[in-house]
């Protein structure tokens, strides 16, 4: 006599395409037609709402989100950040033009281009992207956008 187990994972076989390249095939399918998936009522929103949604989601996961006027503002927003975590005035940070432009000597800070060391315990790098559900931010990893 069969489970119950048996006969879902049987079910579950018996759908699934034949080979791996059918498989394939099937997803990149799926992914070319470009579907949306499914979005939870709060995150429907766009515009300011949604950058608001976001350091909502920051903040509830115990992150910190300041949002700034211009780029100009950067470098007394990290000094205030470290000062209120009580470390040390000093920065690695990405070799990013965006991040260069910042006055981090007029906000008091010692900058070093490049990943962090033992010595540096703050580190700079541009966001590629933000997820508003999980308050997740995606870094690019490479030479220029060191993260640790």
């Amino acid at each position: 006599m069969k489970s119950a187990r048996d006969d879902i994972l049987g079910r579950v076989g018996r759908a699934l395409p034949e080979s791996a390249d059918t498989r394939r095939d099937a997803a990149r399918a799926h992914l070319s037609a470009g579907a949306v998936n499914t979005i939870p009522a709060r995150g429907q929103v766009q515009g300011d709402a949604l950058v608001a949604l976001f350091a909502e989601m920051v903040q509830a996961a115990k992150g910190q989100c300041e949002r700034l006027d211009h780029g100009a503002d950067l470098a007394g927003a990290v000094r205030r950040a470290i000062d209120a975590a009580g470390l040390p005035p000093e920065v690695a940070r990405a070799a990013d033009p965006r991040l260069a432009a910042a006055d981090w000597a007029a906000a008091g800070l010692t900058v070093k281009t490049g990943a962090p060391g033992p010595e540096v315990r703050v580190s700079v790098t541009g966001a590629f992207a933000a997820v508003d559900e999980s308050s997740t931010v995606m870094v690019l990893s490479g030479p220029d956008h060191p993260y640790t």
